[in-house]
């Protein structure tokens, strides 16, 4: 990847091989969770945010293939975009899953489109060095089931 200056076209860095990366089906910049960085989507995996010119996209993910298969009955994310910053609300819990309070975080909401036509929101917050906590919502369109996207073999 190369990052150019808008205006000149001047080559202002070159990123390095990818570690352990693969190709983004699309991706958007962070406006909250780190400088330069950017999530995307690959099939059914949502990255964690990472810097551009690190090039190690979907380093971390988030795997919603659960989520698609029995939800919405989808194969994969198409696209995701970032909505901004708000505050949220999350439940503590305790080992066993017993709720124990609540915390207030800053986070980040990202909105993704599957290939039946839904919309999924995942507001992402940072919980410590390189972590990340994220809650979910699925919203339904007028889109559903309209959407021509192909039949891919997913790998």
């Amino acid at each position: 990847m190369h990052k150019l200056q808008a205006n000149s076209g001047e080559l202002l860095e070159t990123s390095p091989d990818p570690a352990k990366s693969v190709a983004s089906w699309d991706m958007t910049f962070c406006q909250y969770l780190g400088e330069d960085s950017a999530v995307s989507v690959f099939a059914t995996y949502l990255c964690a945010p990472g810097k551009l010119m690190d090039n190690n996209q979907l380093m971390g993910v988030l795997n919603l293939s659960y989520y698609l298969t029995w939800v919405t009955h989808a194969n994969y994310l198409t696209s995701v975009t970032s909505a901004g910053v708000e505050e949220i609300t999350v439940d503590e819990t305790d080992e066993e899953g017993n709720v124990i309070g609540t915390e207030t975080h800053l986070a980040e909401c990202f909105y993704m489109l599957d290939d039946m036509g839904y919309v999924w929101a995942v507001w992402m917050y940072p919980t410590g060095e390189g972590t990340y906590g994220a809650t979910l919502g699925v919203y339904p369109t007028d889109l559903v089931g309209k959407l021509p996207f192909p039949v891919r073999e997913i790998l």
